[in-house]
């Protein structure tokens, strides 16, 4: 497989890992799955493809990868540039550990294929977790009261006094 060819599909499976992503922002489960499984997932992929030579190597594709992803959620309209800086270190970190497990997962032995299937059961471990784990909803009530008649207060809420120039 050459390697541009190789790229195009790692782009693409990341792709149909970040729309997996998407679903599940819309189904309403945060957690694992989406912070943890997805970006690990997509380093591994992301190695087992393109192939490095090190450790190393492999690493950076998934960091690179998981950069370019996440920054794609700019790009989408998803998420704003201040967002995506504070929780690029995760995704970049995280994919990094992915690329690192699926350069070892290719290096011990002659049918990697096996230890890559393994590895795409993740996201059905952690799927369950995450649906099944829904966090507790408090109600929430403010109030101001004012100790005094509402004809008194009711010209301060509507009007503005002038302001100095």
């Amino acid at each position: 497989m050459s390697r541009i060819l190789r790229w195009a599909v790692t782009f693409l499976l990341s792709t149909v890992l970040v729309a997996g992503a998407f679903a599940s922002i819309r189904a309403g489960f945060y957690g694992y799955t989406l912070f943890l499984a997805a970006p690990v997932l997509m380093g591994a992929v992301c190695s087992f493809l393109m192939q490095p030579q090190t450790a190393g190597e492999a690493m950076r594709y998934g960091a690179v990868v998981l950069g370019c992803m996440t920054c794609s959620l700019i790009v989408f309209g998803v998420e704003g540039v201040f967002c995506i800086a504070m929780t690029l270190p995760l995704p970049t970190s995280l994919g990094s550990f992915g690329g690192y497990i699926g350069y070892k997962l290719m290096s011990w032995g002659r049918a990697p294929r096996g230890g890559v299937a393994v590895l795409m059961l993740l996201p059905a471990v952690s799927v369950p977790l995450d649906v099944t784990a829904r966090p507790e909803l408090y109600e929430v009530r403010t109030s101001v009261e004012i100790a005094a008649a509402p004809e008194e207060v009711w010209p301060h809420v509507v009007s503005f006094p002038e302001l100095p120039p």
